[in-house]
């Protein structure tokens, strides 16, 4: 199958966040397992990096949505399985 056997946090964060074809079932497995490779700090920072499109990437406005909007999906799930990792250290 499409499995990941190793992968750099940025590289899952552009998996779960794919504008053509975001990996949902990755999005499920790293929502469990993030905190033994991760913070939530840090995952909640790349997560906002990958929100904020540079402009230098020259992207159409409908695709710089389109990553925006998965960003969101992987927020929300993430407050909605894991709502105790938001603390206010991590809104902070």
């Amino acid at each position: 199958g499409n499995s990941v056997r190793c992968a750099s946090l940025n590289q899952l964060v552009y998996k779960i966040t794919d504008p053509d074809a975001p990996d949902l079932p990755l999005l499920r497995t790293l929502l469990l397992t993030y905190k033994t490779f991760v913070t939530p700090r840090e995952l909640f920072c790349k997560l906002q990096q990958r929100f904020d499109v540079p402009t230098s990437l020259s992207m159409s406005a409908s695709r710089v949505q389109n990553i925006q909007a998965r960003v969101y999906n992987v927020m929300k799930q993430w407050v909605q399985t894991s709502f105790m990792d938001w603390d206010q250290a991590l809104c902070d």
